[in-house]
């Protein structure tokens, strides 16, 4: 077990969710309600420092996203809503 970081306090990180549908579940138990959810790949964003490398992540963000291959898609966007 690694936890890394630059000063001494560093500590690993607990999710309360393990996935997007049990983290939109806790926020409709909370009232809210989903208003809009999108899926990202972002490799070539990684990549960006090393230019073949790069270019083979956009690649891939393009291929991975044109086909929404969600498991395969690393960041997402939630927007909720809490109804007044």
């Amino acid at each position: 077990k690694i936890i890394r970081g630059r000063d001494v306090d560093a500590w690993e990180t607990h999710y309360a969710y393990s996935s997007i549908k049990e983290l939109t579940g806790i926020f409709s138990d909370a009232g809210f309600r989903m208003q809009e959810l999108k899926y990202y790949s972002s490799v070539g964003t990684y990549l960006s420092r090393f230019r073949f490398l790069s270019i083979l992540g956009n690649l891939y963000d393009i291929v991975i996203s044109k086909l929404q291959i969600r498991p395969l898609l690393g960041h997402v966007c939630v927007i909720f809503e809490k109804p007044s």
